[in-house]
């Protein structure tokens, strides 16, 4: 698997999809994205680590929604699959926030939930497509996969458990120490990105200063707290641009802007042309709020 990051926006499509996997031992740090998660257990034992321990064994399979932290750690002889969707890509399959689930993770028994194999035919053919690269299938099969599990995990007929990450929001799942800092911004900053957030609110959240907060986050992303906060900002009203009608003045109040003065300058600084040019096909935007995020994780 790749280093512990904040998987970024490669295209419209499955973000990352490892196919299967076999190892001795295995571990994987405690880790974050914004993307739905699909992890099976096809051989051995894993535990995930999310607030609580979990221990996974073969037949078991969890879907993690966005900005869960967790983690996966393997003492023996393990086999597994995991693939990490983007989103946007299913179009017409609400993402689990949108059943009132929140920042959740939903476990099941693969053969009971699914007797008659349809989870594992479907699986099957995701890692045929992958195989072969082609994306139109390979989309295609996720979409039904993504969808088989959500009907699964919401239909409340017993056959899986879905439980809430730890119970608390995500900037409380983690330890306050600097390891942690990197881990909860992007949270954070989802959270709480429309409105008027300083170093100083975040420091406090995290019962840190803001002098700690802003070393670590410099050291971690390279970046200010600020400019986090704006390179997030923008990136949703790109996607405002992309997917609505509404004036640029109303995306611009949306995420976060006083004035539109303000958001056009941050609007030309992170992608390199205006908003309405953006919006015309004029954009060649790509979502760098994540760029480089991989120490201290």
């Amino acid at each position: 698997m790749r280093d512990p990051i904040f998987f970024e926006e490669l295209d419209r499509t499955v973000v990352d999809t490892n196919g299967v996997q076999r190892h001795d031992t295995f571990s994987y740090p405690y880790h974050l994205h914004p993307h739905t998660e699909f992890f099976v257990i096809l051989e051995g034992e894993m535990t995930l680590l999310a607030g609580e321990e979990h221990v996974l064994k073969a037949g078991d399979a969890v879907l993690i929604s966005p900005l869960v932290i967790h983690g996966y750690r393997s003492d023996g002889t393990v086999t597994f699959c995991s693939m990490v969707f983007e989103d946007p890509l299913f179009f017409d399959v609400p993402r689990m926030e949108e059943f009132g689930a929140g920042s959740c993770i939903c476990f099941l028994d693969t053969e009971r939930a699914f007797p008659d194999g349809e989870l594992e035919d479907v699986l099957r053919a995701v890692l045929r497509y992958r195989k072969r690269n082609h994306r139109l299938l390979l989309t295609l099969y996720c979409r039904i996969l993504l969808t088989l599990v959500l009907e699964c995990a919401f239909a409340g007929d017993g056959r899986c458990r879905l439980t809430s990450a730890g119970g608390r929001d995500p900037v409380e799942q983690v330890a306050h120490d600097e390891r942690s800092i990197s881990a909860a911004v992007l949270p954070y900053i989802r959270a709480h990105y429309r409105e008027k957030i300083t170093l100083n609110d975040l420091a406090r959240t995290l019962r840190s200063n803001r002098y700690t907060v802003s070393r670590v986050l410099n050291e971690s992303f390279g970046a200010s707290f600020s400019e986090l906060v704006n390179r997030y900002r923008i990136r949703e009203a790109c996607a405002l641009l992309e997917k609505t009608g509404d004036e640029v003045t109303k995306i611009s109040e949306w995420v976060g802007y006083d004035t539109i003065s303000t958001f056009n300058r941050n609007f030309l600084k992170f992608t390199g042309t205006t908003p309405r040019r953006y919006r015309s096909g004029g954009g060649g935007y790509q979502s760098n709020i994540t760029d480089g995020v991989t120490k201290g994780l």
